[in-house]
């Protein structure tokens, strides 16, 4: 977990710069992010990338919170644990869970879907969590070349990677 994400603009846009061996495979707008950590919590609307090794908020604008600049987060996929999709009867829907530190504190994050169509997202993001568990097959996840997905769910599939220029 870093608040320090390697960052690039492309045509006015801020990206996170992929990491060796990553594959973009998701982007999700219009996401309400949370986190805690230690004991200061850190609130942004944004956009969520999906990669095949983590999650990265990029908050749609940059402030200051708890003495620290907050522009982006990301979530290594291999410390998340007790993630929850929840369904509240107001309110967002929502996934939450903890990610362990290599100091082994613990930090709790939630995502919440402010423009519905969490479809998409939530089974994508189970998928990808089941895989690092069992080992994932990067050949297949090269090979693919389509995407189904809701009409209403303003996700982004990835077919092609973007690429700092």
């Amino acid at each position: 977990m870093s608040f320090n994400v390697e960052m690039f603009t492309d045509h006015g846009k801020t990206l996170p710069l992929a990491q060796e061996d990553e594959i973009f495979i998701l982007q999700r707008p219009a996401i309400s992010f949370q986190c805690t950590v230690d004991s200061a919590k850190y609130k942004a609307n944004g956009r969520m990338y999906m990669t095949t090794q983590r999650l990265i908020f990029c908050a749609d604008k940059r402030s200051h919170q708890n003495d620290r600049v907050f522009e982006a987060f990301e979530i290594p996929l291999t410390t998340i644990e007790k993630e929850k999709f929840n369904q509240p009867m107001f309110g967002s829907c929502n996934i939450s869970g903890d990610s362990t530190r290599s100091d082994n504190s613990s930090i709790h994050w939630k995502l919440a879907f402010n423009n519905g169509g969490t479809g998409t997202f939530l089974a994508l993001f189970l998928r990808l969590l089941n895989s690092k568990h069992q080992g994932m097959d990067m050949e297949y996840v090269q090979k693919q070349q389509k995407a189904y997905v809701d009409p209403n769910d303003p996700s982004v599939i990835y077919v092609s990677q973007p690429s700092k220029a």
